[in-house]
Formats: structure tokens, sequence, C-alpha cells
């Protein structure tokens, strides 16, 4: 689902147009919990609340943060494909000389 693309805007609109799997995830995630706003106890009352509302707090942030975000790294970041690095470059991060494990 998620594909590199060049296309910052095009990857938040197909973001933003599938939703329905995470807002009917959510709307159920705050639906079991809301149930407990109406608990005999006032402690699982407030924690029921707390919760629904940390839910969708979670959710709107993913719906307007994280496309944004999406379209300001595909600006500023450059593609996999159009950076510098050579083909046969050492990617352990060690010596190039050393053997590597099971060697």
């Amino acid at each position: 689902m998620l594909a590199r693309s060049d296309d910052g805007e095009y990857t938040a609109a197909r973001i933003v147009v599938n939703l329905k799997g995470a807002a009917s995830g959510a709307a159920t995630t705050v639906g079991g919990f809301g149930t407990l706003s109406i608990a005999l106890l006032p402690s699982l009352q407030q924690f029921g609340i707390i919760t629904g509302l940390t839910i969708i707090y979670a959710f709107l942030a993913s719906v307007l943060v994280l496309p944004s975000l999406l379209v300001v790294w595909t600006r500023l970041v450059a593609p996999a494909e159009k950076l510098d690095v050579p083909a046969d470059a050492d990617s352990s991060g060690g010596d190039a000389g050393a053997a590597a494990p099971g060697e």
C-alpha cells in the first residue's frame, strides 16, 4: 500500500481517501471505551472518557498531520533513487575488510 512516489500530494490524497478502515476502527474503540462512562465507579468513568478522547485525538492527528508530513517529507528529502550513494557501498557501517557474521 505504501509505495515510494515522487508525488507527495498524490500519496497524501490516497491516505485521506482510504480512511474507512481507520475511521470504523477508531469509532468502535471509542464506543467501547465510551461505555465505561456510564460505569458506577468514578475512576472507570474517567478512564473511559479520557481513553475515548485520546483515541479521537490520535485518529485526527493521523488524518490531518500525517498526510501533511508526507508532503513535506517528499519535498525536503530526496527519494532514494536520487541520492548519490554508490551501489557497491558498504551498508554494514563497519570495516570494509572485516568478515561478515557467519563467515
